[in-house]
């Protein structure tokens, strides 16, 4: 098959990337910080983005995900909130160094610092979890394009299932007399059709 023609980011992919252009450029004009405090600050904050870069680049790896916010916009949300958050929590563990925290809250301070290191952690974890999920290898394959197509279907099953009834009602009438009109019947066999394909699909989609 042939691969799709490059595009421009996505909804999600362009919020995740402007995510990380923030995280990325915060030390610059951050207040506070040692040049100790700095150099650890920016070796988390550099992880984070870098691990945030990888799962960016899940929909040049799959480009049909730029197609489905459904399927990944979770995913993205999630990781924009750890991301946001991690430099707030590097600024309140290292406040100015007039700050009373400085000598009388060297515990609080510590703590700030365990939490960032957690959210730091927390990234790592929710990108290894997106690249293990959400990219598809065979997204290229006719198999692949196949499942996809079938997947998107069922995520949608109870919308197929409303036109069905509104399809069925339409022709309610036409089909009631005793010599339906040929019209009539084939629509009257297309219903039929599609409640089979809506009860296949709810079986693959339960929720």
């Amino acid at each position: 098959m042939h691969h799709r023609p490059a595009t421009r980011p996505c909804p999600e992919q362009r919020r995740l990337l402007e995510a990380i252009r923030v995280a990325a450029g915060h030390l610059a004009s951050a207040p506070g910080y040692t040049d100790e405090e700095r150099r650890r600050a920016q070796a988390l904050l550099a992880d984070a983005v870098a691990h945030s870069r990888s799962a960016a680049e899940i929909f040049d790896i799959d480009p049909t995900l730029t197609d489905e916010s459904s399927l990944t916009g979770h995913h993205v949300d999630l990781l924009i909130e750890l991301l946001g958050q991690l430099p707030a929590k590097l600024d309140a563990a290292c406040p100015e160094p007039s700050d009373p925290r400085r000598t009388h809250g060297a515990a609080a301070l510590a703590q700030q610092w365990a939490e960032a290191i957690a959210l730091a952690s927390a990234i790592r974890a929710r990108v290894s979890q997106m690249l293990q999920e959400l990219p598809r290898p065979d997204w290229n394959s006719p198999d692949g394009q196949h499942r996809i197509s079938r997947q998107r279907l069922a995520r949608n099953v109870a919308l197929i299932a409303e036109a069905v009834e509104l399809l069925r009602a339409a022709v309610g009438d036409a089909v009631a007399v005793d010599v339906p009109h040929p019209q009539a019947r084939a629509i009257g066999r297309l219903v039929d059709t599609l409640d089979t394909l809506v009860e296949d699909l709810r079986a693959e989609n339960p929720h």
